[in-house]
């Protein structure tokens, strides 16, 4: 099996990551120390802070770095075993639904034969009444007897009723039902943003209704 993760062979991962953040930070547990024990409170210590962001920053980014090339491996890894499983099983995904396909469509036209039947069966009661008022009877007749359903009784052990949720009306559905796509709508914001660097515009434009582009204050330790 090729190597998924390739360090040295007397580190455990934790030691490698230490060493590699000593690089970056001699001490990070004084810094932690440091920076719980901070109090901003004028000009120099609010720089003092600043400098303690930029550090955690760094070490911040390196782990996550050292995290991203520890995983990629694995999810490359796992990622091939997808798509090989995904060859075998494949075929027989296609082959269920063409089977639930064929199924359907001999239901339906079952299911069409015996509407046939049933409504034959009225017409013909409806016929034998009108005669029997005609010949002076009452109209009372021998009921017709109705097909039987024999596709009923072999059709319960290949389907199952489950209940599902159908929206007949979004404009009265309560609010907490109604998602908002975010993903989308942040889209359409990088894309007005983009726009507006391009076009040297001081703000974005943006006419989405029910939304407004508004600017949140972040700090950046860079």
């Amino acid at each position: 099996m090729e190597q998924i993760v390739q360090i040295n062979q007397t580190q455990t991962v934790v030691e490698a990551v230490k060493n590699a953040m000593a690089v970056v930070e001699n001490d990070p547990t004084s810094l932690v120390t440091k920076t719980e024990a901070l109090i901003v409170q004028d000009t120099e210590s609010a720089a003092v802070a600043e400098l303690y962001g930029k550090r955690i920053n760094s070490l911040l980014k390196l782990l996550n770095d050292k995290r991203k090339w520890l995983v990629k491996p694995l999810k490359d890894h796992a990622k091939k075993i997808d798509n090989e499983f995904k060859l075998l099983t494949e075929p027989f995904d296609q082959l269920l639904n063409s089977l639930k396909r064929k199924i359907t469509t001999y239901r339906e036209e079952c299911r069409r034969e015996e509407q046939a039947k049933l409504e034959a069966a009225h017409r013909e009661a409806e016929r034998r009444r009108k005669i029997s008022l005609a010949q002076g009877g009452e109209g009372k007749i021998t009921p017709v007897p109705e097909p039987v359903n024999t596709f009923k009784a072999q059709d319960t052990q290949t389907k199952r009723m489950v209940w599902k949720v159908k929206v007949t009306d979004k404009s009265i559905l309560p609010l907490q039902f109604l998602t908002v796509d975010m993903v989308a709508l942040n889209e359409e914001k990088k894309k007005a943003v983009r726009v507006a660097k391009a076009s040297e515009l001081l703000e974005p434009e943006w006419n989405i209704p029910g939304t407004e582009l508004i600017q949140d204050e972040q700090l950046v330790f860079a």
